[in-house]
């Protein structure tokens, strides 16, 4: 079941109308949802769910930045430690270690983030 915003191309059969939201009973349908939006919800489920850590790959890049800072300002407060692929140079702030992929061929390193 998901919420998504009422628009002419996501009133889809099945599904009931109310102001301004459509609740979707047929399973995934993102499509109706702009990335921005379906990052926020993806989020709110790891919110939800409380887990000791996620992992989230480019979880936030088409969201403002404001939204970013509060998403990873709550999950802190929530006490979920995230493991994050990203390549906003913002996010590490958020994060301790960081560890990079160097060549391509199995090399890495783990750096201490100093803050």
């Amino acid at each position: 079941m998901h919420l998504c915003m009422q628009q002419q191309s996501c009133c889809l059969p099945g599904c009931v109308g109310s102001a301004n939201l459509t609740l979707c009973l047929l399973g995934e349908q993102l499509a109706c949802w702009a990335a921005g939006e379906q990052q926020r919800i993806g989020m709110a489920r790891l919110f939800f769910h409380k887990p000791k850590f996620g992992v989230l790959d480019e979880c936030t890049n088409a969201t403002s930045v404001d939204v970013e800072e509060h998403l990873y300002q709550y999950a802190a407060q929530l006490d979920i430690t995230l493991v994050t692929i990203t390549q906003r140079l913002a996010l590490v702030k958020y994060h301790d270690a960081e560890l990079r992929l160097l060549d391509g061929e199995g090399d890495w390193e783990l750096r201490q983030i100093i803050k």
